[in-house]
């Protein structure tokens, strides 16, 4: 089922015929909206059909429409109503031929038009959904139903310009009870850069439903206000405590303050859902994991590397699975979720680096080595594969060959500060003071506050015999760092040279 599907449900196919199918053209009690342009009056064979559906007799009230199309084959809603029942026992094509006979019938039925576009998108035929929903439109250019499903149907596409479009005339046409296309255009809101716009939408409704309390949280998330996100999530919460969409998000956020104790709380739900949602497990991973759980947050990790997860959120959970097995010094272990990595993502150059990554970490850096040659290889331009090829190679006594990478990982990323201070610590270690200081000094120009840097070229003009430089150098290094070990040490040397 489509989010757009997934958002109305049943709303246009559970209908209470009689009550909806006698009302005036302004009044509905569907989200369709108008229904009757044009209705005949003669419409009380409706009721027993009505029954027939609300207590489930689906055949029979199939049988009672028919009966009726044998007496009045051009009655519009007939036909709809027949569309209704036959959607109703999963015939998708004879509810889309009996919807097709009603607006051939009436071409102004704006609910067939908008009934055969949410049978058509239920069915997972997104284009034929747009076109139905668009002739709406084309009918009544204002209409708020056939707006929000396209507005909801474009952002499921990224088509984010034209999801505001009609989102925004979906709240701008809509009676100010109804919130669905309001929540939807939050969201996009959310995912434009607009959150301020999201609170001035939504804010002023209290009796906001699950979704827009999800939008408003979000969007106060993204303003950087972690408490008052957590407390929108937990208002909605409060009123549907099985919606696990907000406890996904509030236990994200927890995740991300760092309360671990209440998003493990909050995550177990979601965690535990059928079928396995990737993000909740891995989340949950991370919190169990944050508080020494090593057996519990592994198997949420595995469970969200097994889910039906996207790239991103794959690489996350094997990646977080194998630090959580080096952890625990499974070695082994580790080394086969990075393998998987690297089979599941092979064109991501981050799932090289982690597989490398872990076998660095455990001391095999001959086989870190040739995993990084082999990544590199299909990655030259990577910044971040040739520094940790160069740390490995460092740790393998290479210290030219890891000059090389070093130098080839600044040329790539000239503006990356790691890269930079690594190549002078080579190039110290080599015994090119000279150019170690100019390289720690440009590092400088990157961020005239890196303390490290100051304490290695406070450290080479002191071995020059400038205790002067090296004594001002030490001081601002100490100060940055707040007296961090290494600039502290280097300042006593100082000190005591003077």
């Amino acid at each position: 089922m489509s989010s757009v599907s997934s958002r109305f449900g049943h709303a246009v196919f559970f209908p209470l015929i009689f009550t909806i199918f006698t009302q005036s053209a302004q009044a509905s009690t569907l989200e369709a909206g108008p229904l009757l342009p044009d209705a005949p009056q003669a419409t009380a064979y409706l009721l027993p059909i009505s029954r027939a559906l609300d207590t489930g007799d689906i055949a029979g009230a199939e049988t009672l429409v028919r009966a009726r199309l044998d007496d009045a084959p051009d009655d519009a809603i007939a036909w709809e109503v027949l569309g209704v029942t036959l959607s109703m026992r999963g015939d998708v094509t004879g509810a889309d031929a009996a919807y097709a006979k009603a607006v051939t019938l009436e071409p102004k039925r704006l609910s067939a038009w908008i009934k055969r576009g949410d049978l058509a998108d239920a069915s997972g035929h997104t284009p034929e959904a747009l076109g139905h929903w668009a002739a709406a439109l084309k009918i009544a250019p204002g209409y708020a139903p056939a707006h929000e499903r396209l507005g909801i149907a474009y952002a499921d596409t990224n088509d984010l310009p034209r999801a505001l479009t009609h989102l925004e005339a979906a709240v701008a046409a809509q009676d100010t009870a109804k919130l669905g296309a309001k929540a939807e255009l939050a969201f996009v809101y959310n995912r434009i850069g607009r959150p301020k716009d999201t609170i001035a939408l939504l804010s002023p409704q209290d009796d906001g439903t699950a979704r827009m309390r999800l939008a408003l949280g979000n969007a106060h998330a993204q303003l950087g206000d972690p408490k008052q996100a957590l407390e929108t999530y937990q208002k909605g919460i409060d009123a549907a405590p099985d919606n696990i969409a907000l406890l996904k998000a509030k236990g994200a956020l927890l995740v991300e303050t760092g309360d671990w104790p209440n998003a493990v709380v909050v995550l177990s739900k979601p965690a535990a859902a059928e079928p396995a949602d990737a993000f909740s497990n891995l989340q949950y991973a991370r919190a169990l994991l944050a508080m020494g759980r090593s057996v519990d947050g592994i198997a949420a990790a595995e469970r969200a590397a097994t889910a039906d997860a996207n790239a991103d959120i794959l690489h996350q959970a094997l990646s977080v699975t194998a630090r959580a097995h080096l952890m625990a010094r499974d070695f082994s272990a580790a080394h086969a979720a990075t393998t998987r990595l690297v089979t599941q993502l092979p064109d991501e150059p981050a799932s090289w680096r982690e597989h490398a990554a872990i076998q660095g970490a455990t001391g095999q850096y001959e086989a870190a080595k040739s995993i990084y040659d082999e990544a590199i290889a299909r990655f030259p331009q990577d910044a971040e594969l040739l520094r940790g090829r160069s740390i490995v190679k460092v740790r393998l006594n290479q210290l030219a060959s890891a000059a090389q990478d070093a130098a080839l990982a600044v040329k790539v990323a000239p503006k990356w500060l790691e890269a930079r201070f690594l190549l002078g610590e080579i190039q110290r270690a080599r015994g090119e003071n000279d150019k170690a200081e100019g390289t720690f000094r440009s590092a400088l120009t990157l961020d005239p506050d890196h303390w490290p840097s100051l304490v290695n070229i406070a450290t080479l003009r002191l071995a020059e015999g400038d205790a002067a430089a090296a004594s001002r150098l030490a001081q601002r290094a100490v100060t940055l760092s707040g007296n961090a070990q290494p600039a502290a040490d280097i300042l006593k040397k100082v000190q005591a040279q003077q």
